[in-house]
């Protein structure tokens, strides 16, 4: 049981350490709007690498390797054209001004789903997730299974929390004008990773 743990978070940790298009909006977001942003996002992508590892361990890792492979370059479309608005987001965002509680918690709800709906169409976190498949498929016992995706789950998460608090002390050490250029870095990143998978999807059309 804890071996089915262990190995769930080594697999969480290899699919979400790798910086790619989540990553950077993360990064994106504890450095505008604060860590607790940033762990709402963290927390999103999470949830869509729990979802995913339910799906091989339930059995379905080889149905949904094969329709995600068929679906990279509508993935890849789509992806773009968030990353397109993420990135137009970010370049117009301000360092945040104080708010009340209730606008802060819909913020952190449309980080968490936004988050989601964005890893769910991901090209990175299908591809990553799609060559973790058979390590998943193979322990497909029905006791074990949920410990696995479990694990993922945790590894995933842990990795969130860690690059938020690095990234929070960097923020704190930020004054507001840094923080701007931070937010026109990111905004560039943001519209080059979009501009790279626009590419991959036209490749595929061809």
């Amino acid at each position: 049981m804890a071996s089915a743990i262990v190995q769930g978070i080594g697999i969480g940790l290899a699919v979400a350490v790798p910086i790619g298009p989540m990553g950077v909006l993360c990064i994106n977001r504890t450095l505008s709007l604060g860590p607790r942003s940033g762990l709402a996002t963290g927390f999103g992508a999470a949830t869509v690498h729990l979802f995913y590892s339910f799906l091989a361990v339930l059995g379905f890792g080889v149905a949904a390797r094969a329709w995600l492979d068929d679906s990279t370059r509508a993935f890849s479309l789509v992806s773009a054209l968030v990353l397109f608005w993420f990135a137009l987001r970010a370049f117009r965002r301000s360092a945040p001004p104080g708010g009340s509680c209730a606008v802060e918690r819909v913020c952190l709800i449309c980080a968490y789903v936004s988050a989601i709906a964005f890893g769910l169409t991901n090209p990175s976190t299908i591809v990553l997730l799609a060559a973790a498949f058979p390590a998943l498929a193979d322990m497909g016992d029905p006791e074990v299974a949920p410990l696995l995706a479990a694990g993922v789950f945790i590894g995933s998460i842990g990795w969130w929390v860690i690059l938020v608090m690095l990234v929070a002390q960097c923020r704190v050490r930020f004054g507001a004008g840094l923080i701007g250029i931070s937010h026109r870095i990111s905004a560039l990143a943001l519209a080059g990773l979009g501009v790279l998978m626009l590419v991959n999807a036209v490749e595929r059309a061809v």
